[in-house]
């Protein structure tokens, strides 16, 4: 056999090199595609990140605030509960503090009779 090539040679190996060029475009193509894809996976990847971080960010911020609240209404119960033990030592205070006054008028007048008594004791027994 020869190195040329017969008529139908020609004709199938014609068609093997379209075929070759088909396929190669395909691939190509195929490459293409796949390189978009990958293309919008990475931006839907970085989006969805963004939006997770956000997120956290938003998570993190209720957090704090729901803490602060929590901390504000735990020291307005603090406060109004020392309030109330306060008002309630400053009645008990004031109540014994009205009786050591009562009690120390009682002693006056008593020791205002016994003053008077003695001076007039002291007056007339001389």
């Amino acid at each position: 056999m020869s190195n040329l090539f017969t008529s139908r040679d020609l004709v199938l190996g014609t068609k093997v090199s379209l075929l070759s060029n088909d396929t190669l475009s395909r691939i190509k193509q195929t490459e293409e595609a796949s390189k978009k894809q990958i293309e919008e996976a990475e931006k839907k990847k970085h989006l969805i990140i963004d939006q997770a971080k956000t997120k956290s960010i938003e998570l993190i911020s209720e957090a704090d605030k729901q803490d602060n609240d929590f901390r504000e209404k735990e020291l307005q119960k603090a406060k109004e509960k020392i309030s109330k033990q306060k008002e309630k030592l400053i009645q008990q205070n004031s109540s014994s503090i009205e009786s050591l006054k009562n009690t120390a008028l009682k002693n006056v007048q008593k020791e205002a009779k016994f003053v008077v008594k003695k001076f007039s004791e002291e007056v007339f027994s001389n």
